[in-house]
């Protein structure tokens, strides 16, 4: 006997269970909900909006959920006609917390004539959402999300069964399939909204900052979405916008194309309006006569929403800001730049784009190795060994001196943002947006060592830095890097004692004590630096730097060539950090987690003209 389309459709896939289970809470409401709807009484509009970027358990975290759900919020807000107070966002919260906000939204006076509107952006799998990584089943749900104090409940689910930092919401890749009788509403007043169809991954996108889904969903309640211009944006309108550019987008950067759902029984209307372009404090009226169009956002090179090729008059709802209007088209590029200010609408013309150049960079993909991004996600951590040779020599003089050389880092995202170098005590905070202008001050204890000496006893040395990086993306895969650092050491010895040093200045009579001394020598650091990545697969990067002793054994060091208190250099080569982190000459990529790294780095001192030239190998491990 043939199982039915049903049971067959639950086999294969939890997710497909999932959003049955959700469809079934939300498919009950009040009696009478047609005639109230068909007088056109107005909506008492309430919001729950969840965004967990937390693990759920063995899983890892996800790096754009709260951000997805702060956006949305901020739409419902500007466009949706929700009162601030009536959308309350909530961030990694307990479930117990979801669970409390719905009730306090059901209880509110009024209520039986609402729209309540639960958005979730997070780890999801068969039987529960996971809110700050802690389950919250389903059944729990169910009272809240069928309460018929509710007339009108809208759910939209952006999350699957997994994450990573490959920028899927999901770990296992299948080919698509129609999802149908787990999505069918048996009663009006509800609305599900799935980013994702059967077992495919939601994913999220580096560039775009947030997960297709949502990031689409949101331009189309900005009026991208707006089919026959009559400045309403409803949900219809603004799920099949979302959906051609999801399908679209992610069938480009993923090997599985992303599928969103929606199943919608509303007796008594068509649809439902969620935006109105007439309440935006901003404008950007748009004449397409061609297209496709794009909107750009000048400070984060974020592609803000894009316009259906074909003519068209569109309304658009921005933030005040400058913006970048493009079409692209037969390796061509037009662009024209606007500046939108609040209270006014901002008119433009495609005819009045101007040509500006191929648009073969623009077309590349953008989203980055992990291991090239300034910083690491949250939770991540990377370890780099290498091993390697040394060997210095003066003009004139045979070679001094030779070495092998071995070491580790392991720096850890304690945020998106913020970097802790392990075991030591240094820290790295990158300002700005990947794509514009990051700015990355760092420093603490670089390092650390403890030793003993017959002349000086117990050692304990404290290597400390201090720094600050400028990373201008010049495209989505290069970037032109300038810093600027510090550097000095404590010392402390458990001794006292008198000896004799000989070095590059002379014979140096040494006194110790047993105390921790303060640093009476600091070099400061200049670089410049490139990168590039080729082909997704090897990044280069070459920089130059300028060091000086600033100050030497207690005193100012003069800035002259001859000086050999000033000690000044020349590097060229592997010279350079970002956040603490080093830059390597060559980094092959063996995948977004693994790099084979190769080094090699020349120091000239000017005083002695010597000459240090270091080689390394090595390997990078992210997880």
């Amino acid at each position: 006997m043939q199982p039915s389309p049903l049971r067959a459709l639950r086999t294969r896939s939890p997710l497909v269970s999932t959003l049955a289970l959700v469809a079934s809470l939300l498919s009950c409401v009040l009696p009478g909900l047609a005639t109230s709807v068909a007088r056109a009484e107005p909506l008492r509009r309430t919001a729950v909006i969840v965004g967990a970027n937390a693990a759920a358990p063995g899983r890892k975290p996800l790096r754009y959920s709260e951000q997805d759900a702060r956006a949305f919020a901020a739409v419902l807000v500007e466009l949706g006609g929700f009162l601030r107070e009536d959308v309350h966002v909530l961030i990694d919260p307990e479930p117990a917390r979801v669970l409390e906000t719905l009730d306090q939204a059901l209880a509110k006076p009024g209520a039986e004539q609402s729209l309540l509107v639960f958005y979730y952006s997070g780890h999801a799998d068969a039987a529960a959402l996971y809110p700050g990584g802690r389950p919250l089943p389903f059944s729990d749900l169910r009272g809240r999300l069928g309460d018929r104090r509710a007339a009108i409940k809208l759910g939209i689910i952006d999350a699957c069964r997994g994450g990573g930092f490959t920028g899927a919401k999901g770990l296992t890749e299948v080919a698509p399939f129609e999802v149908t009788l787990p999505m069918a509403l048996e009663s009006e007043g509800s609305i599900l909204i799935a980013s994702s169809s059967g077992l495919e991954d939601a994913h999220e996108s580096e560039l775009l900052g947030g997960s297709f889904f949502t990031h689409h969903w949101n331009a189309g309640l900005r009026g991208a979405g707006d089919r026959n211009g009559d400045g309403l944006v409803t949900l219809a309108e603004a799920f099949d916008y979302a959906k051609a550019l999801t399908i679209r987008d992610s069938a480009r950067e993923t090997p599985a194309a992303q599928h969103p759902s929606f199943s919608l029984d509303l007796r008594g209307r068509q649809d439902l309006a969620l935006s109105r372009l007439a309440a935006a404090d901003a404008i950007v009226a748009v004449a397409q006569h061609e297209g496709p169009l794009e909107l750009i956002h000048l400070g984060t090179g974020v592609v803000l929403l894009e316009l259906p090729k074909g003519p068209r008059q569109m309304r658009l709802a921005v933030a005040p800001g400058d913006y970048l209007l493009r079409r692209r088209g037969g390796g061509q590029v037009w662009t024209r730049e606007l500046s939108v200010s609040a209270g006014s609408t901002t008119r433009v013309d495609e005819a009045a784009l101007e040509l500006h150049g191929t648009g073969a960079l623009a077309t590349k993909s953008a989203a980055p190795r992990p291991l090239t991004l300034t910083t690491l996600p949250r939770g991540a951590q990377e370890a780099t060994f290498w091993l390697g040779v040394s060997y210095e020599d003066r003009v004139g003089v045979n070679t001094v001196g030779r070495g092998f050389t071995t070491g580790a880092i392991v720096p850890r995202g304690l945020t998106d943002r913020l970097q802790w170098i392990l075991p030591t005590l240094a820290f790295a905070y990158r300002g700005g947006d990947h794509g514009g202008l990051e700015w990355i001050p760092s420093g603490g204890i670089m390092s650390w060592g403890m030793g003993a000496s017959s002349l000086e006893g117990f050692l304990l040395d404290l290597d400390l830095g201090l720094g600050i990086q400028l990373r201008k993306w010049t495209s989505p895969r290069s970037a032109l890097t300038f810093g600027w650092g510090a550097a000095s050491e404590f010392r402390y010895h458990s001794t006292e004692s008198t000896y004799t040093l000989e070095t590059d200045l002379g014979p140096r009579t040494v006194s110790t004590s047993p105390k921790l001394s303060p640093p009476d020598t600091w070099r400061t650091t200049l670089s410049a630096g490139f990168a590039h990545t080729l082909a997704d697969t090897v990044t280069l990067q070459l920089a130059v730097s300028f060091q000086y002793n600033v100050l030497q054994d207690g005193s100012l060091a003069p800035l002259a060539i001859e000086s050999r208190r000033a000690q000044l250099a020349l590097n060229v080569g592997s010279v350079q950090s970002i956040g603490l982190r080093p830059q390597h000459l060559v980094q092959v990529h063996l995948s977004d987690h693994v790099a084979l790294n190769f080094d090699a780095a020349l120091n000239y001192r000017l005083a002695d003209r010597a000459v240090h030239e270091s080689y390394l190998l090595g390997a990078s491990f992210l997880w």
